[in-house]
């Protein structure tokens, strides 16, 4: 545990000083340096999980350009899935994770384009068994590394984004999220929404 927080706070460390680095030198020429995608909606679903069943997917993130055809960000996302759900019984499973990640976009000259990335960071997972409006079991509250694949395609401040997250760890579950974002500042130059 003490390993893994010890990763994520150099990851962190490492991230900043490589955003500070940067803004000196690279800069998106044709696309706003900073975005924070406030908010991401959408499906979700913890694919080796016991409750085996679809959910929401809600998150954050925050990047920076470093080009036209990169940038690094650090987020979060939450899944929660719920199965069994009548009268006051219910199984639910929640999954969170912290990455940072990286971008490719393959689109330089307008304000859509598509993109791929990898993420790495931590994620945990929760599995909780309610019966008579009382929680009667709760567990799997073990901490992993998380690593993640993702695409998907900006248009304008709407992005669109699909994403899984593996963890090694066979306690921990992973995660898929298909998730519709809106983004503040970020954006084509040539068009200031």
């Amino acid at each position: 545990m003490i390993k893994l927080k010890l990763i994520c706070s150099l990851g962190l460390v490492l991230t900043f000083m490589a955003l500070s680095s940067t803004q000196s030198f690279a800069q998106a020429p044709s696309y706003k340096n900073f975005e924070w995608e406030i908010l991401k909606v959408g499906y979700g679903n913890i694919p080796n999980s016991i409750i085996n069943s679809s959910g929401v997917a809600i998150g954050g993130e925050v990047r920076y350009n470093i080009s036209d055809y990169y940038s690094i960000g650090l987020g979060t996302d939450f899944l929660f899935s719920f199965a069994n759900a009548q009268n006051d019984n219910i199984d639910g499973e929640f999954f969170a994770s912290s990455t940072l990640s990286v971008d490719r976009y393959f689109s330089n000259t307008s304000g859509t384009r598509t993109f791929v990335g990898a993420a790495i960071g931590s994620a945990q997972s929760t599995v909780v068994f309610i019966r008579n409006g009382e929680e009667t079991e709760r567990f799997g509250e073990e901490t992993s590394v998380a690593l993640g694949l993702r695409g998907g395609i900006e248009i304008g401040h709407l992005r669109l984004t699909a994403q899984y997250q593996y963890t090694p760890k066979s306690t921990v579950s992973n995660g898929i999220g298909i998730t519709a974002g809106l983004t503040l500042w970020g954006g084509y130059k040539g068009n200031d929404l």
